[in-house]
């Protein structure tokens, strides 16, 4: 009974001693904390920042101690200049509801004031570079730095929570808005390199390179490794996910007067749909009529300058696998589509010099089969050329294709046959262009027969071959 009693004391004892112990280390040392970190803070920032309360704990991330800046408000740095930057507000850099800074217990206890992580939760900030490159997030100066500190900056994490980032590039008119959870931060600052690491998922609003480049509403998540030295980061073993497919990329990035790239990338095994998203663009037409998926691997690179008026020379290597395509509005689809390929931007890295080389197709529909190759030299003025073997079941591919002069197609049709020559535009094709193209192979007909729609012409159990050609 003694012993019963005793145990029931002691599970009282303990954590009201270790209460009563915690509030006596806060009252004794949270002056002491507050009073050095808002030196530190002074110190090193440029700028203007308004703090509503600041509030110190040793229980809210218990083993860390932490000192919380509720409703800040940070200034934007003097060095730019606010006038580029339409409907857009430019005094203010940062506000969050909250800024975490943790601190580590034992070393306050020994007088050694160790900065372990920040915690930034309800952010909004806004980053801005005018076109002479200066930034309104030039507020830090690393004066003195080192051994007469007050503070020990060793960092685990940086933390993100349910913050938004807009930034604003008007010399490379570069845009983009995101909004993010959770993401993680770790940083060595000790280290001349400053190595980085990231990882979270982000919300993309809009992205905009230009007129070169744009995507919205997006959902992605990073896996980032870099370092930064100067105006040089260079990214090792990252990653960029999207739905199921993930994007391993390396390489580097060089912000003077103009950006310049040189990264690496691949992917295997990505999801068609996923990547899709990512050049909405070009295939929001296509996107309309079509539904497509498939298993895919990517190689390329990106290697020089991007800006409004610049684009890196690209090239990739690509694979499709086990792909299809159907319209929306019908339940007939092509499938089993292989394809193997690759696509450079070329030496001018635009439109005009950008090629399309698909050097192996295959696909089958129900009764229908289909194998060639197919190339686009520029995408402006463009040459095509297309070589074709089909077998090709008329009454199902022909509601799979939008044919607007016949219906009732049924019978078989095989096709050998090559295409090439040039085209003034492939948003517009023109009947008559596609007449001159060079010509050459055989279409097959078997039992072949339509009807002309409007008309109670009816063609049946056509049999023969046309043979094509220049004339």
């Amino acid at each position: 009974m003694k012993l019963g009693k005793k145990l029931i004391i002691s599970l009282i004892a303990i954590p009201v001693i270790c209460l009563l112990t915690g509030i006596i280390i806060s009252n004794t040392y949270e002056d002491a904390v507050i009073k050095i970190l808002r030196k530190y803070l002074d110190k090193h920032l440029t700028t203007e920042i308004e703090v509503s309360k600041i509030n110190f704990s040793l229980f809210k991330k218990f083993p860390n101690a932490t000192v919380e800046f509720r409703n800040i408000l940070a200034k934007s740095g003097v060095d730019f200049s606010p006038d580029r930057f339409k409907h857009i507000s430019t005094d203010t850099l940062l506000f969050a509801r909250s800024i975490l800074f943790e601190f580590s217990l034992p070393g306050i206890l020994k007088g050694n004031y160790k900065l372990k992580n920040i915690r930034f939760v309800d952010g909004d900030l806004t980053l801005l570079t005018d076109q002479n490159g200066k930034t309104n997030f030039s507020i830090w100066e690393n004066e003195n730095g080192g051994k007469n500190e007050p503070i020990n900056v060793s960092l685990q994490n940086i933390t993100f929570s349910n913050t938004k980032l807009k930034y604003l590039d008007v010399a490379n008119d570069l845009s983009v808005a995101f909004s993010t959870k959770k993401i993680q931060v770790k940083a060595d600052f000790a280290d001349q390199k400053n190595i980085f690491a990231a990882k979270g998922e982000l919300f993309i609003d809009n992205l905009n390179v230009g007129r070169n480049y744009e995507l919205t509403d997006e959902r992605v998540r990073i896996d980032l490794n870099l370092s930064n030295t100067g105006d040089l980061y260079k990214f090792s073993e990252s990653k960029i996910s999207s739905g199921k497919t993930d994007v391993l990329f390396q390489g580097e990035i060089a912000k003077s007067k103009l950006t310049s790239i040189i990264l690496s990338f691949k992917c295997k095994g990505g999801h068609l749909e996923d990547i899709s998203r990512f050049i909405q663009q070009p295939l929001s037409k296509f996107n309309n009529d079509y539904a497509y998926n498939g298993l895919t691997d990517i190689n390329g690179t990106l290697n020089g300058t991007l800006s409004k008026n610049n684009t890196p020379r690209i090239t990739i290597d690509f694979l499709l696998k086990n792909g299809s395509l159907a319209k929306r509005t019908g339940k007939n689809k092509i499938s089993d589509i292989s394809l193997k390929g690759d696509f450079t931007n070329g030496t001018k890295k635009n439109a005009s010099t950008s090629t399309l080389n698909i050097k192996e197709l295959t696909a089958s529909q129900a009764g229908s089969s289909f194998n060639g190759a197919f190339k686009i030299r520029g995408f402006e003025q463009s040459y095509v050329e297309l070589i074709l073997r089909s077998d090709i079941d008329a009454a199902r591919f022909s509601e799979f294709l939008t044919i607007d002069t016949l219906e009732e197609t049924s019978g078989k049709i095989h096709a050998n046959v090559l295409l090439k020559g040039q085209l003034s535009s492939l948003k517009h094709l023109d009947k008559k262009e596609i007449a001159t193209l060079h010509k050459q192979g055989t279409i097959d007909f078997k039992d072949f027969s339509f009807k002309l729609k409007g008309s109670g012409l009816v063609l049946s159990k056509i049999n023969g071959q046309i043979t094509l050609g220049d004339d």
